[in-house]
């Protein structure tokens, strides 16, 4: 993997970590913390990592293939990310010890922190 796929990675690694404290943080304040929640916050996060791991490295993949085997690729990606995603979700309902809910905010925190990361560089081109 190149430097760059891997900074962005580890960033948002520690992007879904701080926003999964934040959600057991609120859960907490809220009077709805328990095990569950947090095996719940933990499985979503655990979730939403591996679908960005896995989108980093397929993309990179699909870079070096060209336009023809990119679209292949990325297509048949999207597929095994989204029944892995959908996987982990019917297992968080099925489970009696995993709050579902709990364990499917956390799969938008990937969506977050390229918001936020993307806000914070406008603001960044804006001042220099």
């Amino acid at each position: 993997m190149s430097k760059e796929v891997i900074k962005e990675i580890k960033k948002m690694f520690f992007m879904i970590l701080i926003m999964s404290a934040l959600e057991l943080l609120l859960f907490f304040a809220f009077g709805y913390f328990n095990m569950a929640v947090l095996y719940g916050t933990l499985l979503g996060a655990l979730v939403s990592f591996l679908n960005f791991l896995f989108l980093g490295i397929t993309v990179e993949i699909s870079v070096k293939k060209g336009k023809g085997g990119a679209q292949g690729t990325m297509g048949l990606s999207y597929t095994v990310r989204l029944l892995f995603i959908a996987l982990a979700v019917i297992f968080a309902i099925k489970s009696p010890n995993i709050n579902y809910v709990a364990a499917v905010i956390p799969l938008i925190f990937p969506r977050l922190g390229i918001m936020i990361t993307n806000l914070f560089n406008k603001k960044k081109g804006a001042d220099a």
